[in-house]
């Protein structure tokens, strides 16, 4: 055994015998050209007498093949026991003895879906005894002194992280280095929409995709990549999700990904919440907390709560969430979150927050961010105790800075639903942002509004629908004030120390916070205009639905509530 940059030659990865060149083995793959069925199966006495296990499975993904052959070469690829989860997930288990290309490439997206930091501790730590048994591990390219100084998964950067999850989450470059595109291409264009089972693969290949495409530069760009953890993270199997599970999240700061894991779940009649907390506990990232949107029958029926919509389920699960993000922040430093939702999703988002402004609740996080996606409006006696709660924080001298951000199509009838979304009047400490799609069709095209995705791949989606939009924000009174304060400082401070200062580190500019205070009042007067537009709207609707709050309402969700509840719309991906 031989080892160079981390990377171990000269052995079987499957079984642990010596191996021949990879020259001969491509000799001896044409020695067996077909039918691959009658290939021996591995074992340790033929292992360097058969063709290779990456040739075998590029031809399973070619042609198909029998099911127990296929997962008994996914075993020796990937380890028994992520086959194994895989084997167990409800869409997989049915699979006929026989497969097509299709399902082949669906259990192999299965793979990268049920990792879990467990699993890479695991990996990493076979990596460092020099004995591998993992085929796909021979590809890891870990370089022996980042090997020796890191004692576990863990303590990898962010990079290295990547690599391993790529090996499998994106296997197919690896069975066969001429291959061009990554796995949630091919499970899209092989028409393989098993979103529940295979979210995380999914999502994967999204996020990444965004971050070469997306442009950050626009303002709205902030928005698309919680969009994509609405609608794929929220919508994992919940047979297929565990504590552990690895979720890359988009840092609109760095350009790069930040891993999380799954924390915690919450499910009760229709509910399905995530929590996902970052790996690393000292970058100041937030947690966050993810709901599902319309996805069953008894989502549906959460959408028909006569006291609100999914109001007393939520109630039901307010105490769980509750404790989950309590322990969250008083074992962490520094604390933030964010509250990520889509339809019925948003709505818990919502909610939540209003059960975090209680009291001593309050004073948890140091800030708390809300992104929801096409939400109802809340229930009168929610916004009532909603404004209460604020009033009462409002002197505290600890709470948290709330940024909301809401973004629905203007058409899209489940979002005039109810009395009104949570607002921030007269609190310096609130912001808040709308993204208010339009396009020509009407409240008939509801579902094609309420589900089709804004975003494609980091970037607004003009062509669906020919949509076009509109983003206004706010900006907190704090912000205002903080800009102010540091505008006075500079300008008593003298030109020398400024110049001297500039040397070492970025100073901005005098000029430069003027323009930036300008800014912020220009877009505080939009905000305004905006908002003053928005409530004679609102007042319009709410006057035209009053009188029918309990019996149009639930008609406007049956009728459509019923045809959204499959769960995220498909998304272009080529």
């Amino acid at each position: 055994m031989s080892e160079v940059s981390g990377v171990t030659e000269g052995v079987d990865f499957a079984l642990g015998v010596t191996i021949a060149s990879l020259d001969s083995k491509q000799a001896q793959e044409d020695i067996y050209p077909a039918p691959y069925e009658a290939y021996p199966l591995p074992t340790s006495d033929n292992y360097d007498k058969i063709p290779s296990l990456d040739h075998q499975l590029k031809l399973f993904l070619t042609k198909g093949g029998p099911k127990k052959r296929f997962t008994h070469l996914l075993s020796l690829y990937f380890g028994e026991v992520l086959v194994d989860r895989v084997m167990k997930l409800d869409q997989h288990s049915t699979l006929p003895n026989r497969l097509e290309k299709a399902q082949c490439l669906q259990l192999l997206g299965g793979i990268g879906h049920v990792l879990t930091f467990d699993d890479l501790e695991n990996y990493f730590a076979e990596l460092k005894s020099g004995t591998l048994k993992t085929e796909i591990l021979k590809y890891a390219q870990i370089p022996s002194l980042r090997m020796w100084w890191s004692q576990t998964a863990a303590q990898l950067p962010n990079f290295w992280i990547n690599h391993l999850v790529e090996l499998f989450r994106n296997p197919l470059q690896f069975i066969d280095p001429n291959h061009e595109f990554p796995i949630g291409f091919e499970l899209e264009e092989a028409r393989i929409h098993k979103r529940r089972s295979l979210s995380y693969t999914y999502y994967d290949y999204a996020i990444k995709k965004l971050m070469k495409e997306g442009d950050r530069s626009r303002p709205e760009f902030y928005l698309s990549h919680r969009e994509l953890l609405a609608k794929f993270i929220s919508y994992g199997d919940t047979f297929s999700t565990q504590k552990g599970m690895i979720i890359p999240v988009f840092n609109e700061n760095t350009g790069q990904v930040d891993y999380y894991q799954l924390e915690a779940q919450v499910h009760l009649s229709g509910l399905h919440g995530y929590f996902l907390t970052p790996r690393n506990k000292d970058a100041g990232l937030p947690a966050l907390f993810t709901f599902r949107g319309t996805d069953g029958g008894a989502s549906k029926h959460r959408d028909l709560d006569p006291k609100g919509v999914g109001k007393q389920v939520f109630e039901t699960c307010a105490p769980q969430i509750v404790q989950i993000l309590e322990n969250y922040a008083k074992n962490t430093v520094n604390p933030r979150l964010e509250l990520i939702g889509h339809s019925l999703g948003a709505a818990d988002c919502q909610r939540t927050l209003v059960e975090l402004v209680k009291d001593e609740r309050a004073s948890l996080f140091q800030e708390i961010k809300l992104f929801a996606f096409c939400s109802p409006k809340l229930d009168t006696p929610t916004i009532e105790l909603w404004q209460k709660r604020l009033n009462q924080i409002a002197d505290q001298e600890k709470k948290p800075i709330l940024r909301f951000s809401f973004s629905y199509h203007q058409n899209d009838i489940i979002t005039w639903t109810g009395n009104a979304n949570l607002k921030g009047t007269n609190s310096y400490f609130i912001q808040r942002s709308y993204l208010i799609v339009k396009s020509d069709s009407g409240i008939s095209d509801t579902m094609l509004h309420h589900t089709a995705p804004f975003f494609r791949f980091g970037n607004f989606d003009f062509e669906t629908d020919k949509r076009s939009f509109q983003f206004v924000q706010s900006y907190s009174q704090e912000d205002l004030d903080r800009l102010v304060h540091k505008l006075t400082e500079l300008e008593n401070t003298s030109s020398w120390y400024i110049s001297l200062k500039s040397y070492f580190v970025e100073v901005e500019t005098i000029e430069q916070i003027r323009q930036r205070i300008e800014l912020i009042k220009q877009e505080q007067a939009r905000f305004e205009e905006f908002k003053e537009k928005d409530s004679e709207q609102s007042w319009f609707v709410w006057s035209a639905l009053g009188a029918l709050n309990y019996t149009l309402q639930p008609i406007a969700y049956y009728t459509y509530g019923w045809l959204i509840g499959a769960g995220p719309q498909k998304s272009k991906t080529n």
